[in-house]
This record gives structure tokens, sequence and C-alpha cells, in this order.
């Protein structure tokens, strides 16, 4: 499998879950329904493992992704990086370059903080304009 398609296909659901509708700061998810669930188990939810994580229906999965804070998400992504790797699919260029993304997560603490994506986004506008 080609490493690209992994990482867009990361940054397509990241993105989707970024942007998939407008909440508030305690709301998850544009379904009540859903919101009233992660609320009610927002601490079970919080220790759930990358494993248990990926056997949610996409609409829990983007709701509980969404209520987690910026260390939670940044241990996820790694363990997912991590578990990939370890899946023995890839070749070792493409596992070099897995690691080098684990890595840069790591580096960064604030990684998935709301300012640094804030920043982030700034940055390249910025770099657009010229």
């Amino acid at each position: 499998m080609n490493y690209w398609k992994i990482i867009l296909g990361i940054i397509i659901v990241h993105s989707g879950i970024l942007f998939s509708c407008r909440q508030s700061e305690f709301e998850f998810s544009c379904d009540p329904v859903i919101v009233a669930f992660v609320l009610e188990n927002r601490e079970e939810l919080s220790k759930v493992t990358v494993s248990a994580f990926a056997d949610y229906e996409l609409p829990l999965r983007k709701a509980v992704y969404n209520s987690w804070d910026a260390r939670k998400k940044r241990g996820v992504w790694i363990d997912k990086i991590q578990h990939i790797i370890s899946s023995g699919s890839f070749t070792e260029p493409e596992i070099l370059h897995l690691r080098k993304l684990a890595g840069h997560i790591y580096e960064y603490e604030d990684y998935f903080l709301e300012s640094r994506i804030q920043e982030e986004r700034a940055s390249r506008d910025r770099f657009a304009e010229g």
C-alpha cells in the first residue's frame, strides 16, 4: 500500500472531524443524542484504546475524538502510526517516513491545541498571500 494514500486518508479524516459542523465548547457532534452520550461517558471515553475507538461508528468516533484534549489526541495519533508501522505492510522508506511523522507529532506537545492549529492556519494564509 502506498503510504501517500494513508497520509491522504489521515488528512481527510482529520479535516472531516475538524469541519463537520460548528459546535460549542461542550458539543462534540451535531447530533444531540451523541452529544449527550459523550458528555455522560466522557471520563470512560477519555481512556478508550485505539483499537476500541476504531470499532465505533463514524459519527460517534468523530464526537469522541472531538471530546479529547490535545494530549489524548496526540497520544492516539502516535499509537495509530505505530500500529500502522507494525502491520508490516510497508517498505523501509515508507516506514521511515511514518516514523518521521510520529516523531514530529511526539516532538510538539501542543500539536493538537486549538491555538497551535489556528497559528498553523494563519501561517498558511500568510504564505498563500505571498
